[in-house]
């Protein structure tokens, strides 16, 4: 279970890494409005930081799947979200 998740968080934010890329270089091209970006595309944030881009895909993934694996995990499986809140029904 722990390699599948490593392995989908590290293809996951490799992808949100593309998609970022070309959403960057989409925009661009709508802002210069023509399809020619030249030397630019090379000066796109997800060009000149491509590592901290991906670190940052990565501990999002990281930190959502910390959250749900705590949410989950920390309960029984029939126990209520919530039982302490109500104290009535006691």
């Amino acid at each position: 279970m722990w390699v599948h998740l490593i392995w989908v968080g590290l293809a996951s934010s490799a992808l949100a890494t593309a998609v970022a890329h070309f959403h960057a270089w989409n925009v661009e091209w709508v802002r210069l409005r023509n399809g020619h970006l030249s030397f630019r595309a090379a000066y796109l944030p997800t060009s000149l930081h491509k590592w901290g881009v991906f670190i940052g895909a990565l501990a999002i993934f990281a930190i959502a799947t910390w959250r749900q694996y705590r949410t989950t995990g920390s309960r029984p499986v029939g126990a209520a979200r919530r039982g302490s809140v109500n104290r009535w029904a006691q």
